[in-house]
């Protein structure tokens, strides 16, 4: 074959492999862009500012007392009882208010010698029952607390309103009482009628002294047996001489 015509058939194929290659690209056009947007991959360069280093304090500062000057006893959750303002009753209870202008014009009377009493819940130590007789009497109502035996003979210490006269009185209080926690289960209760008095000295000294022994009678001694006359035993008889 001439060099000439070689050439000339290995130019062709180059032409063809090109075409191949290129007009498929021309004839589609540009690839579809993807819609998704070229994200720069330079780190942003780091504040220059001057840094400032704190010490912040692990205690929470204490809550601020609310304008009456109440402060609700503390839920077993730790968050305090709040008051609904939308009742004109409660809110005036809360502040320290009644009808009259004062606590003590809208709650009854405390009777020393009263039958009936509000049961506001037992409680683990003694510091807490105090905190709450303690937020009762801001409202003024005359809690008390007394010492009870709970399960697994565990000392608790429960906390009472009252005493009342009657049972009328105690619902006023139970009802007052519920709008300082109303977690707590509040009822009213009917007390000893007749407490048991302590023994006076006398009878005291009574008991103390102890009982005498009391002399018993003889005993009478059993009659003397009569003796029995003796006996004179009879003669054996004499066998006769054949």
């Amino acid at each position: 074959m001439e060099p000439a015509l070689k050439q000339r058939l290995i130019g062709a194929i180059v032409l063809v492999a090109l075409a191949v290659i290129f007009l498929p690209m021309l004839i589609k056009g540009p690839a579809p862009e993807s819609g998704v947007a070229d994200m720069p991959l330079d780190m942003p360069e780091g504040p220059q500012g001057e840094f400032e280093t704190r010490e912040l304090p692990l205690l929470a500062p204490a809550p601020a007392t609310p304008e009456g000057g109440v402060v609700g006893m503390p839920t077993p959750d730790g968050t305090l009882p709040t008051v609904d303002t939308r009742n004109p009753d409660a809110a005036a209870l809360a502040n320290g208010e009644g009808e009259g202008g004062d606590a003590g014009a809208a709650l009854p009377p405390r009777a020393a010698a009263g039958d009936h009493a509000v049961n506001f819940g037992s409680y683990a130590s003694d510091a807490d029952a105090t905190r709450v007789v303690q937020a009762l009497a801001a409202v003024g109502l005359p809690g008390y607390q007394d010492t009870i035996s709970g399960r697994d003979n565990r000392t608790l210490h429960r906390v009472r309103i009252g005493p009342y006269a009657t049972r009328a009185d105690a619902e006023i209080a139970r009802i007052a009482a519920n709008e300082v926690n109303p977690r707590v289960d509040a009822r009213v209760v009917t007390l000893d009628a007749e407490p048991v008095e302590p023994a006076g000295p006398s009878d005291a000294a009574d008991a103390a002294e102890p009982a005498r022994p009391v002399a018993q009678a003889p005993a009478e001694p059993p009659p003397a047996r009569e003796p029995e006359p003796a006996r004179t035993p009879e003669p054996a008889p004499v066998a006769s001489a054949p």
